[in-house]
């Protein structure tokens, strides 16, 4: 076709001279606003005209490369169902109506900075070299359906302001479109991106949908504003993903999506409801210091590492949900909140529950230093909860997707296959509380769980802490390493008190560690404070036994405190305290061992009875003198005769008296001796005291 134009004249000299076609200023920029006023014949070429010379069907210019700056092409540039050979670069150009479907590009393809003033259709179109569209904009509909993309595709800073239409679009490498704004609903359902997908501060107005989308190479939605509902049900992303710092104004939809590398949501916004149900993640996702305002939704999520540090929660329900590893180090929970899980660990140091709370954790062992149990909350191990196995091949469909791009998808889905045995290695498994320390217990209820343990130095509110029946605790018995077997007695005991009889009843210096860090353990007089106000809150449960078992723990620290010294180096505790203690553990275990108080009585009486039988009684029948010598004045006795009281006399006159406060003179009794006198006083003194304290212990083991 002639030329008609001056724009059209100076296109196609430039072609037959091989150099660009700028209608422009080569260095312009013009804002899309200034483009869409252009309406001049200077710069306006007709689709019709440049249609040929795309396709080569002219006879004496055909040229390998298009370069047009700032035209506009005015009428349907119809394009559809050809091969474009030359490489097209239409940079700042206004385009009324473009029509690219099925249409193959066989060179470098750039539109950077174009108008397209009406409905694009890229539909089918073949992208065989690189392609560029940034900061395109446009105006109505436009079309990419299936769309292939053999090399790098970029749509940066990109704007489309009506429906963006990217459905079972195939990018070959990598796809970006940071900086990209979606005025209109954004449709990327089926995407296959083969390399990197960036999102970076893309901002979308409408909905987005990339609903079965997979990513086999790098996600970036750093940044990124979702002002409306983000759909990504089903999605794959086959490696290192990152949503940090994104905002979710409306729902955001994972579900049956599946993450089989790190990805990191940390400080993103969830405006609405954030929805996670049955996703599963094979390696770290990380959702630190992110906000969820409304509800949080993540039943039947199955993860390797799951982490919520610092995040805030002002939602109800979490889970059930799998996870290898959960950490909730420093996270919020601003209501009431219910989370069910099975895990392998899970750490929640400093996390705060603001408001009532119901944790039901399996299998789990748990680090709560310094964890704030503002509201009534229930720590407990409700046993296994059954969660469906995740999906770990997705339904091929061949209309969107040839069968090796399928291979890739689902060679991306079966990473996740492991995740099938993770419901085995935690069913028979119990939740293991390892430390409380420094934390705040006072409205925390323990049930069911495993203290054997657990650390509770420095924690707040031991005394109103509830302990269930259902938990247990280690028994001084089944650890007798670290004490004498003939001073072992089966007690409940706390891991302070292993900690540090390990180390200072031994004197062998012996540290223990607590995930991998080393501890020292707490002073005695500490830990006898432990046991004090752990047991007034059993008292309070009225488990008396239980109590008991942490008041016998309370005196063993005081009494031994003595090896251990201040930081003035001084000793804890005096001399005269240091006796008592040693006798009233000795002869009673502090008023909680009936055997011993018993053993002591039995004792008493039978050294008694040995002291009545050799030194206690006089020999002899009597002292009355039979005659006197008024000469000499020499009186004479009669012969004495040998005793006839022997040990088994000494010992009922021992078991009489040790049942009478006071001696009875109505009864007869053979003469004592001072020593004798002595014994008696002190079994008449001794064994009722002594009955006092097997009285006591009888109570102490039987009162509920």
């Amino acid at each position: 076709m002639e030329p008609q134009g001056p724009a059209e004249e100076q296109l196609l000299a430039s072609l037959r001279a091989g150099i660009p076609c700028n209608l422009i200023d080569p260095k312009s920029t013009p804002t899309s606003e200034e483009v869409l006023k252009w309406n001049d014949s200077e710069r306006m070429i007709r689709a019709e005209f440049l249609r040929p010379l795309l396709l080569r069907l002219d006879l004496e210019v055909k040229p390998p490369l298009v370069r047009l700056h700032g035209a506009q092409i005015v009428g349907a540039l119809e394009l559809n169902s050809t091969t474009i050979d030359p490489a097209l670069h239409l940079t700042y150009c206004k385009i009324e109506v473009a029509n690219f479907e099925k249409a193959t590009f066989t060179d470098d393809v750039n539109f950077d900075g174009t108008t397209f003033a009406a409905t694009a259709s890229f539909n089918g179109a073949n992208f065989r070299r690189g392609s560029s569209f940034q900061r395109v904009t446009f105006k109505e509909k436009t079309h990419f359906f299936g769309a292939r993309f053999a090399q790098t595709a970029f749509f940066a800073q990109a704007t489309f302001l009506k429906t963006a239409a990217f459905d079972s679009t195939l990018f070959g490498v990598d796809a970006w479109f940071k900086g990209t704004s979606f005025a209109g609903q954004a449709s990327l359902n089926g995407v296959m991106c083969m390399g990197g997908a960036y999102f970076q501060e893309s901002h979308f107005s409408l909905r987005a949908v990339f609903s079965r989308a997979t990513f086999l190479g790098r996600v970036a939605f750093h940044e990124a504003t979702f002002v409306d509902r983000a759909g990504f049900i089903g999605a794959v992303f086959a490696s290192a993903t990152g949503f940090e710092a994104t905002t979710f104004t409306k729902d955001a939809q994972f579900a049956d999506a599946m993450f089989t590398r790190n990805v990191r949501f940390a400080g993103a916004i969830f405006t609405e409801d954030a929805l996670f149900e049955r996703a599963v993640f094979t390696g770290e996702v990380q959702f630190d210091k992110a906000t969820f305002t409304k509800a949080t939704q993540f039943d039947g999520v199955h993860a390797l590492k799951l982490t919520f540090r610092g995040a805030e929660f002002h939602s109800f329900d979490l889970g059930p949900l799998h996870a290898q590893h959960l950490n909730l180090n420093e996270a919020v929970f601003h209501n009431r909140i219910r989370l069910t899980a099975n895990c392998s660990t899970l750490t929640m140091q400093h996390i705060q529950i603001r408001s009532a709370g119901h944790l039901q954790i399996h299998a789990a062992r748990i680090a709560a230093d310094g964890a704030e149990f503002i509201g009534s909350t229930v720590l407990s191990d409700p046993g296994y909860t059954k969660v469906a196995p995740p999906q770990t091949q997705l339904p091929p469909d061949s209309n969107v997707l040839p069968r090796e791009e399928f291979r890739a998808r689902q060679e991306a889905s079966g990473k996740a296959a492991w995740l099938n045995d993770l419901q085995l290695g935690l069913k028979d498994r119990m939740t293991t509380l390892l430390s409380l320390r420094t934390a705040n217990v006072g409205e925390l209820v323990l049930s069911s769980v495993v203290l054997n343990d657990c650390r509770f130095a420095g924690a707040h509110g031991l005394d109103k802490l509830r302990i269930d029946a259902t938990c247990s605790l280690s028994s001084s018995r089944s650890r007798r390493r670290w004490s004498r077997p003939v001073r072992s007695t089966q007690r409940l005991i706390l891991a302070e008190e292993l900690h540090w009889r390990r180390r200072y009843s031994r004197w062998d210096d012996e540290t223990t560690t607590l995930e991998g860090r080393k501890l020292l353990p707490p002073s005695a007089m500490e830990i006898a404070g432990i046991y004090r106000d752990l047991r007034k809150g059993l008292e309070d449960a009225k488990n008396e036994p239980g109590a008991a078992d942490f008041y016998y723990g309370e005196m063993e620290m005081r009494r031994l405190s003595r090896r251990t010294r201040d930081a003035n180096h001084e000793r804890v505790t005096s001399m005269a305290e240091r006796l008592l203690l040693e006798a009233y553990w000795a002869v009673s275990g502090y008023g909680l061992r009936a055997s011993r108080a018993a053993f002591a009585i039995v004792l008493l009486i039978l050294s008694s009875a040995m002291v009545f039988d050799l030194w206690g009684t006089r020999t002899g029948t009597g002292s009355k003198a039979e005659s006197i010598d008024l000469a000499t004045g020499v009186i004479n006795y009669p012969p004495q005769l040998p005793s006839e009281h022997g040990f088994g006399d000494a010992l009922v006159l021992a078991l009489r008296n040790s049942l009478s406060l006071l001696r009875n003179p109505t009864t007869p009794a053979p003469a004592l001796t001072p020593v004798g006198e002595l014994a008696d006083i002190t079994l008449r003194l001794l064994t009722p005291v002594l009955l006092g304290f097997l009285i006591l212990a009888l109570r102490g083991r039987t009162k509920r």
